[in-house]
This record gives C-alpha cells, structure tokens and sequence, in this order.
C-alpha cells in the first residue's frame, strides 16, 4: 500500500463527475423545482445547477491489488434570478437540501421529507463511501441581469475494488 496521494486518472474523475450528475438529477430539491442539471456548464439562463469538478482529486489509499480509495471534490453551483430577499434565501436553501440529501441527511422540501436510501451503483467495480458537503451555500456572483450564482462545495470519497 502507498500512503502518498497521487492526482486520479482523468477517466476516474469523468465516472465519478458522472455519478454525482446522474444523482443530482434524482435529488427532489433539484426534481420538485424543475431545475436543469449540467456538467460544467450553467448556460445563460437562470434555474440551472452546474456540476463543476474541482483541482484536487486525489487516491487517498492504492492497492497493490489495483485496488484504491479516491477522492473527487465538485462545486455545485446555482445560477437563479432573486426578484427580493425571500427569492435569495430560497436558491441558498435549495442548494443546502441537495447538499444535505446527497450526504444522506433527512431533509424537508415542501412539507415532505426525503432522504437518500443508498448511494447510487457504479461501474466498474467503484462504490461512493461517502459525500460530504464542505461548505453551506453562498453567493458567488451577481450578473449584469440580476441572476445570481449560489454555491457549495462537495467532496465524495469512493473505492474501487
């Protein structure tokens, strides 16, 4: 076993960018409110979240099997168009339910609570052991036409057997 991190390879930070998509989708504080899901990308029209990977993923533990832990940090960020002070706290909590619900936290959305019964399958042999929110949503920018960027941070910590 090493003990030194080492960057994962590009293909393991596109399978694990693409679960954390493909889980995004399912979130209920991202379906009740019809909100678009993109990789990289938020386009110019608000109600979109945009999964961004992050410098830093890393092997936390390499086998001398090809086995491994990884660790993949993404920035979740909210573009939306805040029309009072209500609009504002409403993008941040919605970003903070799906943070919640993606670490598998019980959360409320509309007098209905939720919560993630297991994490979802992945390919080759890779297993989610953990996602973690690293910060509480925030704004991050305001543009020119009054949307606004909210976001937060996740890292997933993963295995491949």
């Amino acid at each position: 076993m090493q003990d030194e991190k080492q960057v994962l390879d590009i293909e393991e930070q596109k399978a694990i960018t693409r679960a954390v998509a493909l889980m995004l989708q399912k979130c209920p504080a991202v379906t009740n409110r019809k909100i678009t899901t993109r990789i990289e990308d938020l386009m110019t029209t608000p109600g979109v979240i945009g999964i961004f990977p992050l410098n830093g993923s890393v092997y936390l533990k390499k086998y001398i099997s090809g086995a491994f832990v990884g660790q993949c940090s993404f920035m979740l960020k909210y573009r939306y168009t805040p029309t009072d002070d209500e609009d504002k706290i409403d993008a941040a909590d919605t970003l903070d339910r799906a943070g919640q619900w993606m670490e598998g936290r019980k959360v409320t959305i509309d007098g209905k609570e939720y919560e993630l019964s297991e994490y979802p399958e992945l390919t080759d042999g890779r297993e989610i052991v953990s996602i973690e929110r690293q910060s509480n949503a925030f704004l991050n920018a305001m543009m020119q036409d009054g949307s606004a960027d909210y976001q937060i941070n996740l890292r997933v910590q993963y295995r491949k057997s």
